[in-house]
């Protein structure tokens, strides 16, 4: 078996008293676009900064490729410098600006083994016309062998864009492919979605 592009082992964070998530556990296999999926504090951002070593973990492990992301920390200030954010790199992502945010983004996409793009709200920002463009380059990007991990709050565009889904609620509720979880299509991501959640109605998924 193919070695694992991503992979959580029981991986968890706290913030002082709040658990942010806990024993997070699944892997990305190589060739495949994966939607990171989760309501607002599900713990999405979390994952992929403790992934590209932006915060430790209290427990557990987020390995790319078999190792910690901790390795490759040279290439941060590179990044960083590239994308004209060396002077913010203490300031939190909140205080940014919205132009900054998205060189975040790209900075964000830069970081990993070029193998591998991970993509916090790609879409946001984008037109139809953009939209349909990141879709194709996604999936030019993983005909390619490679690996694509996004997060994204708009469950109708994750659906016609990746292979598997990764379903959080500070743990991990389901991870598979698009196909099992929506019954071969029988279902729309968005109804199995809240389903799965125990939510009504279509609050902001993020």
């Amino acid at each position: 078996m193919a070695e694992a592009a991503i992979e959580f082992r029981g991986f968890s964070k706290s913030f002082g008293s709040v658990t942010a998530v806990e024993d997070v556990s699944f892997s990305v296999e190589p060739g495949r676009v994966v939607g990171l999926l989760g309501e607002n504090g599900a713990g999405k951002t979390t994952c992929i900064r403790g992934l590209l070593g932006l915060l430790e973990s209290d427990a557990g492990d987020a390995l790319i490729f078999g190792k910690p992301f901790s390795t490759r920390r040279e290439r941060v200030d590179t990044v960083l410098e590239q994308v004209s954010l060396t002077d913010a790199e203490n300031r939190s992502v909140q205080k940014l600006s919205q132009g900054m945010k998205q060189r975040l983004a790209l900075a964000t996409a830069l970081l990993p083994d070029p193998d591998i793009l991970l993509l916090d709200e790609p879409t946001n920002g984008l037109d139809p016309t953009g939209i349909r463009w990141l879709r194709t380059l996604l999936r030019n990007f993983v005909a390619a062998g490679k690996t694509v991990l996004l997060s994204s709050h708009l469950l109708n565009e994750v659906e016609q864009t990746v292979d598997d889904v990764v379903i959080l609620k500070r743990t991990v509720k389901f991870t598979g492919s698009l196909s099992n979880f929506t019954e071969n299509g029988h279902f729309r991501l968005e109804d199995k979605f809240f389903e799965l959640m125990g939510t009504e109605g279509l609050n902001d998924v993020r």
